[in-house]
């Protein structure tokens, strides 16, 4: 949800503190790689997407076409 492209596509207007910190969290991870990158450090963030917890997945849920 931190994901711009994902939140206009599917129009999702809700959870707004956890995106702006996902987004924040996506900045600190660049920040920190630019940073470090001539020493050899490599920094990573891994977003999964929409994991099925079972609780909205399915109300989310985007097909691939």
């Amino acid at each position: 949800m931190g994901d711009t492209g994902l939140v206009l596509y599917t129009g999702l207007a809700n959870q707004a503190p956890y995106s702006i910190s996902k987004a924040a969290l996506n900045m600190v991870v660049a920040k920190y790689a630019a940073e470090y990158k001539a020493e050899g450090f490599v920094f990573l963030a891994i977003s999964p997407g929409l994991v099925d917890t079972s609780t909205k997945a399915r109300e989310y849920s985007i097909s691939a076409s």
